[in-house]
């Protein structure tokens, strides 16, 4: 995985949901990203399975580790 592409995702869902309390489907985060579908589907499932993000089919992402991840990634950037 690359850890560019990493932190775009964990950014953007970051950013999707710092403010709000509904979380990002995959259809929303593609959009976002500029991506296919398929390609942020693919993305989260390593997401998942590296444990920082929860996801169920045909469900919204959950980016457990929200605040923390995330802002690290936001704060990085912003520097």
């Amino acid at each position: 995985m690359s850890s560019a592409a990493v932190d775009d995702y964990l950014k953007t869902i970051y950013n999707h949901t710092e403010w709000q309390t509904e979380r990002i489907t995959p259809s929303q985060l593609a959009s976002e990203l500029g991506l296919a579908p398929s390609s942020v589907t693919e993305m989260v499932r390593k997401l998942a399975a590296a444990g920082l993000v929860t996801h169920r089919p045909y469900g919204p992402i959950f980016d457990h580790l929200h605040h923390q991840i995330g802002s690290t990634h936001v704060a990085h950037h912003i520097d």
